[in-house]
């Protein structure tokens, strides 16, 4: 009998964690092609919204189907980050 419950089961454990960091920080070129098919990933999981929250601090990679730059929007529109403040990682 089969005791895992797929509903709580991250739609990426299958996936190259590579994917899920590129490289570069550009979103043009390869880099792109690489964040958008981890997207593509994070756009049907049934954790993703738990996996956004647990990667907001994050400064690279993608989590919960955002970059470090969409996240870093997310932030300041939550008002987690003043626009003075200063973020190292934001001007990566």
């Amino acid at each position: 009998m089969n005791t895992t419950d797929n509903r709580s089961a991250p739609a990426c454990a299958g996936a190259d964690p590579e994917l899920f960091f590129p490289i570069t920080d550009n979103e043009d070129g390869p880099a792109f092609l690489q964040i958008q098919e981890a997207k593509a990933i994070c756009a049907g999981c049934p954790i993703r919204e738990s996996c956004l929250e647990d990667g907001m601090d994050e400064p690279y990679g993608v989590f919960g189907g955002t970059t470090p730059k969409e996240r870093r929007r997310l932030r300041f529109k939550r008002g987690q980050a003043s626009a003075g403040q200063f973020l190292p990682w934001a001007y990566a």
